[in-house]
């Protein structure tokens, strides 16, 4: 039975390294290590006009673009059957009719009064996602030693519940923030700025950590019991 508790554990934080590395390789993650590689690449050219003024003329238009407010907006369209759009099919060498759900723009001017509730909403993730992994190894580590139905365990799972709580919460701050700033400088014609709650995931992993709390907890008094009877 430990052998295979210790095999689920070591799966477990090899699976999560993995997820690590795959965000790490994403295609957010990329886009945004190409932007500040061009913005790095732009200031040096700022510094060195003379070496590279053909670059830094380039750089300039560049600079202009990745200068502009970033804003996600989620979309339907105001009528049920109707494509507001239309996007080039290389295949067939048509315009296709085309409903987008989602736009990243980029905005000369934006409203940007909620940003630094985004700003707080993404340190405390950060915070909960490095409290969540060392609760994790520590969580880890107590199974693999065989201190299994042990208290220390049973607060630790709580406290990863509470983890997922607050990133529901923290989901719910971003979409709010979001709709409001889309809301206050957008308007495409065709599409309705749409409101889209947040996944129940976190909420539902929050739950089954406290089941599994309190399945720990009454394991613990089952043994504590037996040993009281011995």
């Amino acid at each position: 039975m430990q052998k295979k508790i210790n095999l689920l554990s070591t799966l477990l934080i090899i699976a999560l390294v993995l997820g690590a590395l795959s965000t790490c390789s994403g295609p957010a993650f990329r886009a945004g290590m190409d932007q500040a590689e061009e913005r790095a690449k732009i200031e040096y050219r700022t510094d060195h006009p003379s070496s590279y003024q053909v670059g830094y003329e380039v750089g300039g238009t560049i600079q202009e673009r990745m200068s502009l407010h970033r804003a996600y907006v989620r979309v339907v369209p105001e009528g049920i059957l109707t494509y507001p759009d239309s996007l080039y099919n290389v295949k067939t060498g048509e315009m296709t009719p085309a409903v987008l759900e989602s736009f990243m723009l980029g905005l000369k001017e934006m409203d940007n009064s909620f940003g630094w509730v985004d700003f707080v909403a993404a340190g405390l993730a950060l915070v909960s996602i490095i409290a969540f992994i060392l609760m994790l190894l520590v969580f880890v580590t107590s199974i693999k030693s065989g201190g299994i139905f042990v208290k220390g365990n049973e607060r630790i799972l709580r406290w990863m519940a509470v983890v997922f709580f607050v990133w529901y919460a923290l989901d719910w701050v971003t979409v709010l923030t979001e709709y409001a700033t889309a809301k206050a400088n957008v308007s495409l014609m065709g599409y309705t700025v749409a409101f889209e709650a947040p996944s129940f995931f976190p909420l539902v992993v929050g739950i089954t950590f406290l089941l599994f709390a309190q399945i720990f907890a009454k394991g613990r008094r089952m043994e504590e019991d037996q040993e009281f009877m011995v």
